[in-house]
């Protein structure tokens, strides 16, 4: 009997696969607690609709990403910052200095931490779903 799950089961499948399983353990188990349904029912059919509107999305946005991604690669920009004896810098520059600058979100940038001294920093973006990109971060003091 084909189903449509409702809920993520192991050894299954995940929300809004369809699978194949024997008509007593569908009638007698899965469709009384409510894990599955009948791809004709209603709720199947939205489901399944609202999966694959959901897919589709995300493929928008991954292209909206690699797009950004793309117009990043290897562009170069400047911060300034006080220093002392023009290296050693006051105030470290965080992710979020570097988000800021290149408009991106900063959960996209890679930085194990702080910038705290004046030079040329290559600094990694990470937009998930592995679309990646890296920039120039250029410190100089002010």
């Amino acid at each position: 009997m084909k189903l449509v799950l409702l809920k993520d089961l192991p050894g299954l499948g995940k929300k809004g696969d369809v699978c194949e399983v024997k008509e007593g353990y569908a009638r007698n188990f899965l469709i009384p607690k409510g894990l599955a349904d009948t791809p004709n029912s209603t709720y199947a059919r939205q489901l399944t609709n609202k999966i694959a509107h959901a897919q589709a999305n995300k493929e928008k946005d991954d292209d909206r990403l690699r797009t950004k991604a793309k117009g990043l690669q290897g562009k170069k920009f400047i911060i300034k910052r006080k220093a002392a004896d023009g290296i050693k810098l006051y105030g470290g520059v965080s992710k979020a200095d570097v988000a800021k600058v290149s408009g991106i979100e900063k959960e996209a940038v890679v930085l194990n931490e702080p910038i705290k001294s004046a030079g040329s920093y290559n600094v990694r973006l990470d937009f998930g779903h592995g679309i990646t990109s890296s920039i120039t971060i250029e410190v100089v003091p002010e």
